[in-house]
């Protein structure tokens, strides 16, 4: 599914493997304005992973426990 926005869009792929476990593939294309976009993409992993983390405890994902503890390590500028 793609989904179009007014900053750019976002795609989701469900996988699953032979084994039944199943995951959700995102992606994300942001137009950003070059005075801001390096500020925009050092704030924008943390919100992504917020929002992730507070619609999978508020739909009751199970399994998820270990994964909406917390950041198990810092992101890495590239």
């Amino acid at each position: 599914m793609i989904w179009t926005t007014g900053y750019g869009s976002v795609a989701t792929t469900a996988v699953q493997r032979i084994d039944g476990a199943a995951r959700l593939e995102l992606r994300t294309t942001v137009r950003l304005d070059p005075a801001t976009a390096s500020a925009a993409a050092r704030a924008l992993p943390a919100g992504v992973d917020l929002m992730i983390r507070a619609v999978l405890a508020a739909n009751g994902a199970t399994g998820t426990t270990r994964a909406l503890a917390g950041p198990e390590r810092r992101a890495v500028s590239r």
